[in-house]
């Protein structure tokens, strides 16, 4: 009789040990898929794009249209994302190009992304951003021409399967945003 509640208390005992590792083991797999979760915002870039980029006058009115080009892919085992964007004049000349590296910290809990202008004149902008619903919002603070501060926000939204649009606000004081181009993209 003893050496049948023995057996019974080892199944016990190895049953609860195997229930509280499942349980740590659960846990850490929501840890995980809870960390990687924002690596999937820029999901909605992955592919190639055909796009149309305006820039505004100070009214809001659209002064001119240009041609371009988006490919963004996974680096880094998916942990960043780079993505080229391409401008073309209408005879079909490159006539503006750089790349963008994203990249998620999870300890800022925000994306950081480091832009370089590779064809209007070699340049570094760094942005942070994160997603806000179901948009990316993106900002950076930087220097004009006049060499006076400068602020920027970008902004991802309309997402969907065959489309996204970017649009691009300035200011002077961090108050009063202007908006400066957009970008209606839609499936390459």
């Amino acid at each position: 009789m003893k050496l049948v509640n023995f057996k019974r208390l080892i199944k016990l005992s190895v049953t609860t040990v195997m229930i509280i590792a499942s349980s740590f083991s659960f846990a850490g797999d929501a840890k995980k898929k809870e960390a990687e979760q924002p690596q999937k915002d820029f999901d909605f870039l992955i592919g190639n794009w055909d796009c149309e980029w305006q820039r505004f006058d100070p009214k809001g009115k659209i002064q001119s249209k240009i041609r371009c080009k988006w490919d963004a892919r996974y680096t880094f085992d998916g942990l960043m994302v780079q993505d080229d964007f391409r401008m073309f004049n209408s005879s079909g000349k490159l006539v503006y190009a750089g790349t963008t590296l994203r990249n998620y910290s999870p300890q800022e809990k925000q994306w950081k992304n480091t832009f370089l202008d590779v064809v209007g004149g070699p340049s570094f902008e760094d942005f942070v951003g994160k997603k806000v619903g179901g948009e990316i919002h993106i900002q950076t603070t930087r220097k004009n021409a006049n060499g006076q501060k400068a602020f920027m926000k970008i902004r991802f939204h309309n997402i969907s399967e065959s489309g996204f649009s970017w649009e691009g606000k300035t200011s002077s004081d961090g108050k009063n945003w202007t908006l400066d181009s957009r970008i209606i993209s839609k499936k390459g």
